[in-house]
């Protein structure tokens, strides 16, 4: 008999399934996920960003067939943007996050139980950027979103990091895929595959 290889080789969408199901079980409190969202000037794609509380939850997924070589690269930029950050990963790339900063939170997915496992819980993140912030967030947003209708990216001065969090955290939510209200039922890799259009977003 021939095994489905997905089953022994599980790709983002069947982590990303599994991730927001069990993120659905164990909150209680209103939360949004956001799918493939584009973030900063240097257009990185963050694979699933979950808001609660006014707080942001990065996480990054490396499946069994993923490159580990960006990840640092993309945890440079996340760092400078996100409240909480993780990566989530299968068992045959779990010893290459030994290196990483203890701050950021290390998530398993098991392909024997097809749940996830939080093996590391990442702590609050203090190097976040009020450049960065600014940056990924559109011209026209923080000029309607702001009492500085002119708005320019010369005009990052303007803001202290406490609003530009805000306006990034504001952003990002309204760009959600899900709410913690869509998800009362269970979500299954098929429904991951229909709701991933890049979030593309203007920087001007």
């Amino acid at each position: 008999m021939v095994l489905d290889k997905t089953i022994l080789q599980p790709n983002e969408n069947i982590v990303k399934a599994a991730l927001i199901n069990n993120y659905a079980r164990t909150n209680r409190k209103p939360f949004v996920v956001c799918n493939e969202l584009t973030i900063s000037d240097e257009y990185k794609i963050v694979d699933l960003v979950f808001c609660k509380d006014r707080l942001s939850y990065a996480y990054e997924i490396k499946a069994w067939n993923d490159d580990m070589r960006r990840l640092s690269a993309q945890l440079n930029i996340y760092c400078k943007l996100f409240d909480f950050i993780y990566v989530v990963t299968t068992e045959n790339h779990l010893n290459q996050l030994q290196s990483i900063p203890d701050f950021i939170g290390i998530v398993l997915y098991s392909t024997k139980t097809k749940k996830v496992v939080y093996k590391r819980r990442a702590k609050k993140n203090h190097l976040i950027d009020k450049q960065e912030l600014l940056r990924s967030v559109p011209i026209l947003y923080i000029r309607n979103n702001s009492p500085y209708p002119k708005y320019t990216r010369s005009d990052n001065k303007l803001f202290s990091l406490t609003q530009a969090h805000k306006l990034f955290i504001d952003h990002i939510s309204s760009k959600c895929r899900w709410t913690s209200n869509d998800l009362k039922t269970i979500l299954h890799y098929e429904d991951i595959l229909m709701n991933t259009d890049y979030i593309s977003l203007d920087y001007r």
